[in-house]
């Protein structure tokens, strides 16, 4: 998932980096390293280990830079196109940067010598090793700067203060989350600043298709079909003769697989969708999985000319406020409109139900007669397919084509800025996440009109279909 922006000026296209622990090397044949170097389209790979980077110089057609310096010496200096990549294996490479091969645009350094100090109690963590990196490099370049370091997760990204006070050193992490170390990080240094995405090992290759798991994806390549694009060609009885693959999941995992290489919604049984008429698409930002606070809600009812209707919680001494003020919004202007949220049977319909008991009693019983619908509801019953490499909104929106707008920051990300403020902490960007939520109303409005066109189109067949088989009887 994308996380905060940094505030940047590179120009043009941006300028992508993977990279791509020693783990996830070992653990992906080479069509899955293919695979991630497509879904990354990458114009330097980074590795932390020698050994990993001389594998991928062997399979991918970009250049690839190890933090373990390998064969390099000194710092491995990469003039891109819109921006300049530092490698730096140790603290002499940093020493011996010379500012002037830096060029005048943004600069981003890898280097894997600064690491977190995580303090859960208090939602704090410090940088260990930040005065001997920052002292090691020319000041002129320090404050320009992203600095990349692989020993924080992707969603991590602070400003920290030179130890010389002198300047800022903005910092991001790029490295796999702590249960998923065969994670690789994207970053992309955009024209308005420096995102970070993942991609899991489990996302690449023949994982990447529904119900394909280890097991299955070592089949498929024993049995012949060694790709997305193999799968995606088979014939389902040519898969399903393969030792340990059933008729059922064989045409399961074909049908995903054309769904990806299509961008289509497939649908297996239009009758079991109710894809309601005239929803509001509604996602919920809280305090976190089990949130106590639901702070944020956006709303997207396409009838209006302002099609957005946001509700927010103004002092986190009143969590309730952003609830109730949706629920009496609801009531007096949408009273028989279904909602529509991503995940809402799991998720946001059970907390809103929670917080709307709670804090806006009088709208219960008007909240639980109202309709609501959930697309992975469709997905979990086997009635759809939805293309994407994995069921997440934004893998499956993408997939299908949204190109609406961007604000890259995740859920995660929300919840620790408002736990940061109900602690006494700064008060979040609103705005920002604001945009963010909205954004997810768009995906799921698009992930919503293409199931109905799919189901829609299934249900014309399959009536076209019974006319022919009447005319035949007649």
């Amino acid at each position: 998932m994308p996380v905060p922006r940094i505030p940047g000026d590179v120009q043009g296209s941006p300028v992508r980096l993977a990279v791509v622990p020693s783990a996830a090397v070992e653990r992906l044949p080479d069509p899955a390293l293919c695979d991630c170097l497509d879904a990354t389209d990458p114009d330097l790979l980074v590795v932390t280990e020698g050994t990993a980077a001389a594998r991928l110089r062997t399979t991918v057609p970009v250049p690839v830079r190890s933090l373990a310096g390998d064969f390099e010496t000194g710092p491995t200096v990469d003039p891109l196109v819109d921006a300049t990549v530092v490698t730096a294996s140790d603290r002499d490479d940093l020493a011996a940067l010379d500012a002037g091969a830096t060029g005048d645009g943004p600069v981003a350094i890898l280097a894997d010598h600064l690491a977190l100090d995580v303090d859960p109690a208090s939602l704090s963590a410090d940088l260990t090793g930040l005065d001997g990196y920052a002292t090691a490099l020319d000041p002129t370049i320090r404050e320009r700067a992203v600095h990349l370091t692989p020993a924080a997760p992707p969603d991590y990204h602070r400003r920290w203060e030179a130890p010389d006070g002198d300047d800022v050193l903005t910092v991001v992490g790029c490295g796999p989350p702590d249960d998923e170390p065969a994670t690789v990080t994207t970053v992309a240094l955009a024209p308005d600043g420096t995102t970070t995405d993942t991609l899991h090992a489990r996302t690449l290759g023949l994982r990447s298709v529904d119900a394909v798991g280890a097991k299955t994806a070592r089949r498929l390549r024993h049995g012949g079909i060694s790709d997305r694009a193999a799968l995606a060609d088979a014939d389902p009885s040519t898969v399903a003769a393969i030792d340990g693959i059933d008729a059922g999941r064989a045409d399961r995992i074909v049908t995903h697989a054309r769904a990806n290489r299509d961008g289509e919604v497939v649908v297996h049984d239009a009758g079991a969708v109710s894809v309601p008429s005239g929803p509001l698409f509604v996602d919920v930002e809280t305090d976190g999985l089990r949130p106590t606070a639901v702070w944020l809600i956006c709303v997207l009812d396409r009838t209006r000319d302002d099609p957005l209707v946001s509700f927010r919680v103004t002092d986190p001494d009143r969590p309730g406020e952003a609830v109730a003020a949706f629920a009496a919004w609801l009531t007096a202007n949408a009273p028989d409109r279904p909602i529509v949220a991503y995940n809402g049977d799991r998720f946001d319909v059970p907390v809103l139900t929670r917080h709307v008991r709670e804090h806006a009693p009088d709208h219960l019983q008007a909240w639980s007669d109202r309709s609501t619908a959930d697309p992975l509801r469709w997905v979990r019953e086997g009635a759809v397919v939805l293309p994407g490499r994995t069921n997440e909104l934004d893998r499956v929106a993408a997939a299908i084509g949204y190109d609406g707008p961007e604000e890259p920051v995740d859920g995660a990300v929300a919840a620790r800025r408002y736990r940061r403020w109900a602690a006494g902490g700064p008060a979040p960007d609103v705005d920002r996440f604001e945009r963010y939520c909205e954004a997810d109303t768009r995906k799921l409005a698009t992930v919503h009109d293409a199931v109905r066109a799919a189901v829609d189109d299934a249900t014309r067949v399959a009536g076209e279909q019974g006319k022919l088989t009447d005319f035949h009887h007649d």
